[in-house]
């Protein structure tokens, strides 16, 4: 059996950019892993591409602890607000069927510092589900890559689903809020308002009718 070859590799942004893009290559349970600075209050954007459809990161605060975003339980996109200045860890990977059977994949990864959260844009409305503050009346469900989105009945990861919605449904937005570094968006079924859940604001975007 080949022995497993994992990287770690400490990066910064560019001098004078808040955006750096990684591109690599792992097989079978190969991990490829980043350290990148992040500074407490500012929302991090992380996005990844690749050639197999089941390469996935995660993202560990510093010092470790409970994993701030786990892939292949969320998607390809991470946005979010950072609680607290160091060294984030982006480790990528392929998900269990992959890489079991020594699948490789190319990747790329684009990692943007979006600066400090909270602040209003000038027409007072947000096109993503990502910012708290304002917001259209209505979000449209996109940006992930399974058959169906779970609505949650709670805004943590791994509450129980209320509905499944597929891509493009068009939900009502009754506010939203930060929960352990996530904003997640309190929403109703637009063709049906008996039903009520959450969604996290990485997998909504602004309906435009």
């Amino acid at each position: 059996m080949a022995e497993r070859a994992d990287t770690t590799t400490n990066d910064e942004f560019p001098s004078g950019s808040s955006a750096k893009r990684l591109s690599g290559k792992i097989k079978g349970d190969q991990r490829a892993r980043y350290i990148l600075p992040g500074k407490a209050g500012h929302k991090l954007s992380v996005e990844i591409s690749a050639s197999n459809s089941r390469t996935f990161f995660s993202i560990s605060p510093p010092g470790g602890g409970t994993d701030l975003f786990l892939g292949e339980d969320a998607g390809t996109l991470y946005e979010g607000k950072l609680p607290k200045s160091g060294g984030y860890l982006i480790t990528v990977y392929l998900g269990r069927g992959p890489a079991s059977e020594g699948a490789a994949s190319k990747y790329d990864l684009t990692i943007r510092d979006l600066g400090k959260t909270g602040s209003s844009s000038s027409s007072g409305r947000s096109p993503r589900g990502d910012d708290l503050a304002g917001g259209p009346d209505f979000w449209e469900v996109t940006n992930f890559d399974t058959p169906y989105y779970g609505l949650s009945s709670k805004p943590a990861l791994g509450s129980t689903f209320v509905a499944r919605v597929r891509k493009g449904t068009v939900l009502k937005n009754l506010g939203c809020e930060m929960h352990n570094g996530d904003r997640w968006c309190r929403v109703q079924l637009r063709d049906d308002p008996r039903v009520e859940g959450w969604a996290r604001g990485q997998y909504l975007r602004e309906f435009n009718r």
